[in-house]
């Protein structure tokens, strides 16, 4: 399986939306979203209080925003690599 590029994480997200959206009727992808990380934080709140696996939103959060920055800059890195000029 070939690492996936900026475009194929935007669209596995999309995807993850479309669904999610389709299962709480939602309206908007901005609201959408907004529902999704909420819900994300029950699960984490409840997993963790529960004795289940201990889930740190807030720290995904900023590993997400980390792996973000990497790959975009990974991303203009490819590109510069293709059109040195």
């Amino acid at each position: 399986m070939t690492e996936p590029n900026n475009a194929d994480r935007a669209e596995r997200a999309r995807q993850t939306l479309d669904f999610f959206k389709e299962l709480v009727g939602g309206d908007d992808y901005q609201t959408t979203m907004g529902d999704l990380l909420a819900d994300l934080k029950h699960l984490a709140k409840q997993e963790t209080e529960s004795g289940g696996e201990p889930l740190d939103f807030d720290e995904a959060v900023r590993s997400a925003g980390f792996h973000f920055e990497a790959e975009l800059q990974e991303e203009t890195e490819d590109l510069a690599e293709q059109d040195p000029s």
